[in-house]
């Protein structure tokens, strides 16, 4: 199945649920694609203590099964080098750093008020448009004998990459939908910076 590039806000957050192994919290949000773009739903995972004022996340990696946890902190809340679910989710760095504002605001860090905050933030007020790439997804079914993961590919998508929709990066994507027959644009030119 090609990659697609799109563009949505987000529509929903579902109720915040720990998750089976109690290690994270699961914040279920609904992304609405707009221009022609495609829906899909992604999950944002966190720890309330990453949202408490002085959290250095480089500690992370001094404690049992740390460098798990700061590879999840950087793909859902800050990335180095790209962009994470919850910055992409915000649509530029201006609402990001509001969002991150209101969150460190908050007198105590529950998954019910980081809930509230994300509402307010991108459902309530303008919800922010954002770029999403989405890739068919991948299920790991075991190890090779050269010790290499094997993977089988499933029949959905799920999200590569978040990006912001300005003009400069629309036009790198349709750049690169020119060249590259595996990669659509979803999006049309309705869509504003």
């Amino acid at each position: 199945m090609p990659t697609l590039a799109n563009v949505g806000y987000v529509s929903d957050l579902g109720e915040p649920k720990a998750t089976e192994s109690g290690t994270y919290v699961n914040q279920p949000i609904t992304i609405e694609g707009i221009g022609g773009s495609r829906g899909i739903r992604v999950n944002l995972l966190y720890r309330p203590e990453w949202f408490v004022e002085g959290f250095n996340p480089d500690e992370l990696e001094k404690i049992e099964g740390g460098s798990g946890m700061l590879f999840v902190y950087r793909k859902n809340i800050a990335a180095r080098g790209s962009l994470s679910v919850l910055a992409g989710l915000c649509g530029s760095d201006e609402v990001f750093a509001a969002l991150q504002g209101q969150i460190l605001d908050l007198p105590e860090v529950t998954a019910e008020a980081v809930h509230d905050v994300l509402q307010a933030a991108l459902i309530d007020g303008n919800a922010p448009n954002f770029g999403y790439t989405l890739k068919q997804k991948r299920t790991k079914t075991g190890v090779g004998e050269d010790g290499k993961n094997v993977s089988a590919l499933e029949n959905q998508y799920e999200v590569d990459q978040f990006w912001y929709a300005t003009e400069k990066n629309q036009k790198a994507m349709r750049k690169r939908a020119s060249r590259d027959q595996n990669f659509k644009v979803n999006f049309d030119d309705s869509i504003p910076f």
